[in-house]
């Protein structure tokens, strides 16, 4: 039953996405509104709770946060007032629905099999800095399944350095818990309660050394670990 609870949760999340892509569209630059309002609905269908730890620095440029699910975008849409411009694979662009969300929300594609395309993510980056909305990447390039951290891709670095930007770390412990039928299989289960996501935003800073992101990954994996061994009190 917790199973098939999840999915119906994720029915009614897709009619919703469905019925604000057109008001996504036709508010152009001026979304913020309507996506924060649709990840705010998203999280209550899904009966999640973010607990923020820290605070976001608003004069960070570029946000860098690990990735489980795609909860970590509408968790990040429904508690941040900053217009955010996400970086995503250019291949989710084209799933239906889905991908129209993406296009609607001015989100950056990027073509990681075209040799041009940390060029024209760093345009696009360029672009989007110079109309008041800070970067937020997912620098392991795509969900990391493990307790581990993926390595992280060239691509954060490079507009970091390239656009002379400062750095904060955002960590999310354990989305994937909160939004995968895997864990609604489990006793009590699962997903399919939902629960409390944690939040936590890092101190910010600007990149110093050719090793930066590495120390950022070293450091968001403490932050990790340290979290999972202390979670938010129910």
């Amino acid at each position: 039953m917790s199973v098939i609870r999840l999915y119906l949760k994720s029915i009614l999340a897709g009619f919703f996405i469905a019925l604000f892509i057109p008001f996504l569209y036709l508010a152009g630059k001026k979304n913020k509104g309507p996506r924060t309002i649709l990840s705010k609905i998203l999280l209550k269908i899904f009966m999640v709770r973010p607990k923020i730890v820290g605070e976001i620095d608003d004069n960070a440029g570029l946000y860098i946060l690990n990735h489980q699910s795609v909860l970590d975008i509408v968790a990040m849409e429904a508690i941040t007032k900053k217009n955010l411009c996400w970086v995503a694979k250019e291949e989710l662009f084209n799933i239906p629905l889905f991908g129209h969300l993406f296009k609607s929300c001015k989100m950056i594609a990027v073509d990681r099999e075209n040799k041009q395309g940390l060029v024209k993510l760093l345009k696009d980056s360029k672009n989007a800095i110079e109309q008041g909305r800070p970067i937020v990447i997912f620098p392991e390039g795509t969900r990391g399944k493990e307790r581990e951290l993926l390595e992280f891709k060239a691509g954060a670095k490079m507009i970091a350095e390239k656009l002379n930007l400062r750095v904060q770390p955002v960590v999310l412990v354990d989305s994937a818990k909160l939004l995968d039928t895997k864990y609604s299989s489990k006793e009590g289960g699962g997903a399919s309660k939902g629960g409390t996501l944690q939040i936590i935003y890092m101190d910010s800073f600007m990149p110093q050394g050719k090793e930066w992101l590495a120390k950022a990954r070293e450091d968001m994996q403490k932050t990790l670990d340290d979290a999972r061994a202390n979670p938010p009190k129910a």
